[in-house]
């Protein structure tokens, strides 16, 4: 199956959970990119102001997101309970280009005040597509000794049949 695993991160806790999940899953990985949110005085500033006030940055998407892939697991991370606004961004675009559809999303914690399942459902109404499955890891889970089970029993659910 061609399965691609698209994804934002601005830590890297995303990146190493979309890096794991691509091997488990035998697909190919991809990131998005945000120049306005580079390394510099401003760059933190507009990430905040994004978040806050729903603004979508221009981003920078590798031509193999383009490309037709049977199923596509986008990766986020959490900020204020909404995916970041590079995500946003990606599935307000014109076109689809998969079949199917799964999520994750990487928080730092939980709190209920701001769930990271707030940031999925967000995503999902974007994405006009159901998602197959979705899977939210925190900090902890991805720094700690489970990560790895953590990771199967997601790419297991993601798997196509189950």
């Amino acid at each position: 199956m061609a399965t691609l695993v698209l994804f934002y991160s601005a830590t890297g806790n995303t990146r190493k959970a979309a890096t794991a999940l691509a091997g488990a899953l035998g697909a190919e990985l991809c990131e998005i990119t945000c120049s306005a949110y580079a390394k510099g005085f401003w760059g933190p500033f507009r990430k905040a102001y994004d978040v806050l006030a729903g603004r979508n940055p221009p981003v920078e998407i590798p031509e193999m997101a383009d490309q037709v892939w049977e199923m596509i697991v986008l990766g986020s991370p959490v900020w204020g309970a909404r995916p970041a606004p590079p995500i946003r961004s990606y599935l307000q675009r014109d076109g689809r280009h998969y079949a199917r559809l799964a999520m994750f999303v990487t928080a730092s914690g939980t709190s209920p005040k701001y769930p990271p399942g707030r940031a999925i459902e967000e995503m999902m109404i974007l994405s006009r597509l159901p998602p197959q499955h979705t899977c939210i890891f925190t900090e902890a889970q991805i720094n700690g000794p489970d990560f790895t089970a953590a990771i199967t029993a997601c790419a297991d659910k993601m798997q196509p049949g189950l």
